[in-house]
């Protein structure tokens, strides 16, 4: 009945997230994984089988990741051949960071962003319309920043043209 999902932010993800992630990939529905939300796409797409297991880890860097009231807090560099790269046009960008733990590994046909001390950034699937989730929060900076406005009218497009295609 969903024509698209958000996973936002939080301090832990639960079973409900890993199934929706599930029925998203499945039935290629639009979803936007923020901070947490990626790092729930991240597990899942892992192959972990663990119900609602949090494999991050503490994060460790140079870069300060919990820059709870910066409105930019670092670079994040976007693979030129990313779905992410097409919607945002552009190479680095500067993100805003509120997290304390990342995802340590994932095959890197998922990666699609990293920040300038390695940190997966970003993820998406390429097969899909628009799964890709991202480690920073666009929500917070939507009014300032046009790379976070860009990635919202994709996702909307994107839920647009599939609800189209059912009703």
């Amino acid at each position: 009945m969903c024509d698209g999902f958000i996973l936002p932010g939080g301090d832990t993800w639960y079973q409900l997230d890993e199934i929706v992630i599930d029925y998203a990939i499945k039935n290629d529905k639009p979803l936007l994984g923020i901070c947490l939300g990626m790092q729930a796409l991240s597990k899942v797409l892992s192959g972990e089988v663990s119900i609602a297991y949090d494999n991050t880890i503490k994060n460790n860097t140079f870069i300060n990741h919990l820059e709870i009231n910066k409105n930019y807090a670092h670079k994040v560099i976007i693979a030129k051949d990313s779905k992410l790269f097409s919607i945002i046009g552009k190479e680095k960008i500067m993100v805003n960071s509120r997290h304390s733990f990342h995802v340590p590994l994932l095959d890197n046909n998922y990666i699609c962003a990293k920040s300038s001390d390695g940190l997966i950034e970003g993820v998406e699937l390429k097969d899909k319309s628009f799964i890709i989730g991202i480690q920073w929060h666009p929500e917070t900076i939507y009014d300032i920043d046009e790379n976070s406005r860009n990635l919202f009218k994709s996702f909307l497009n994107h839920i647009l043209k599939t609800s189209q295609k059912f009703h």
